[in-house]
């Protein structure tokens, strides 16, 4: 668990600029791309020379926005697309990749910003408690509705893999044990998803356990799936930027916003220092994927490190309760898949 005094040290410790790291005419992604560590990778892909960059963002007019200002601030001359997705709603993100197939040729890199923290229950227009929709269930769909897209492009002639690449957070690896539901029992999105079991702080944390075992299954299947072995190889990681000064908490009550601001002032980074980890995350070799499936480890990208599995993802139950939730979530997601989308 991070102490006040790591995050103080990470605070005025950022992670290295990526450096030696060109986006020249790749296709870039990037969703949540209007604000916070979405609006500043999407920066600094614009400086690297992505083109076309993707604006993954909820409006027109948010990417409109996002458009014009990144232009100014970078001088791009790059193409930059703006595309709407809601990731609320299954059918947003099956109509968001719709459009991405028909206005994109190909796509080189997958940067998964976007994310919400709601302070109570509540749910969505699918029935799912918000938090777990978006945070879990809709960019797990997303991921493996472009991946036919990344792989097209791995097949192509060049020299740079393809990127998926998830933002996740330290919380997934520090969950405590006596959160999770007992074997035999309730699985973890049928928990996330019991009005019951709310609690804001606990509900963030198994949120981003659950997404990481998401990512962590979809990248065992990738690396085992025979259409994906050598000329088809796509880099699938995760990373964590750090505590940084986000709108995350714009959905929380006034007193808890003005609470977590004075709180965090002192221990976070800038948007800016923490989208170098995601942007750097992007340009990782194969060895950010390698030992992804393992039971003994897991690469998840922090700190211009990788980060080491806590002792319950390697453990028996860590691992048992990872497949399980791994099923649940492609039980609720295989009536929105197409078929030929993905080889499970």
């Amino acid at each position: 668990m991070t102490t006040i005094w790591d995050l103080w040290s990470e605070a005025r410790n950022p992670p290295a600029e990526p450096t030696g790291l060109s986006f020249q005419d790749k296709a870039v992604l990037v969703t949540g791309a209007n604000s916070g560590l979405g609006y500043a990778s999407a920066v600094k892909y614009a400086v690297l020379g992505a083109s076309p960059l993707i604006l993954a963002v909820r409006s027109q007019e948010k990417g409109d926005a996002a458009r014009a200002s990144i232009i100014h601030e970078t001088g791009h001359t790059g193409e930059i697309i703006i595309l709407i997705l809601e990731l609320s709603s299954f059918e947003s993100v099956n109509t968001f990749v719709n459009e991405l197939n028909e206005r994109v040729a190909k796509l080189d890199v997958a940067l998964l910003c976007a994310g919400i923290v709601v302070p109570d229950y509540r749910t969505g227009s699918d029935g799912y408690e918000m938090t777990t929709q978006v945070n879990v269930l809709s960019n797990t769909l997303l991921a493996l509705r472009i991946l036919p897209k990344l792989r097209a492009a791995a097949s192509s002639e060049g020299d740079c893999l393809p990127h998926l690449c998830f933002m996740n957070s330290l919380a997934s690896h520090a969950v405590d044990p006596e959160w999770l539901p007992s074997a035999g029992q309730t699985l973890l999105i049928g928990t996330l998803n019991d009005p019951s079991k709310f609690d804001l702080t606990r509900h963030y944390y198994l949120t981003k356990l659950a997404a990481w075992f998401a990512i962590s299954r979809i990248a065992r299947v990738v690396e085992h799936s025979e259409a994906n072995r050598d000329e088809h190889k796509v880099i699938i990681n995760a990373c964590c930027p750090g505590m940084c000064r986000t709108n995350m908490q714009r959905d929380l009550p006034w007193y808890m916003r003005l609470s977590q601001q004075a709180f965090l002032l002192p221990l976070s980074r800038s948007v800016e220092e923490g989208s170098r980890s995601l942007v750097s995350a992007t340009g990782l070799g194969p060895e950010s994927m390698g030992k992804l499936w393992r039971k003994s480890a897991g690469r998840f990208w922090r700190e211009d490190g990788y980060l080491e599995p806590s002792d319950f993802l390697k453990s028996e139950r860590g691992q048992e309760l990872a497949d399980d939730t791994w099923n649940e979530i492609l039980a609720i997601l295989q009536p929105y898949l197409d078929q030929g989308d993905f080889e499970f």
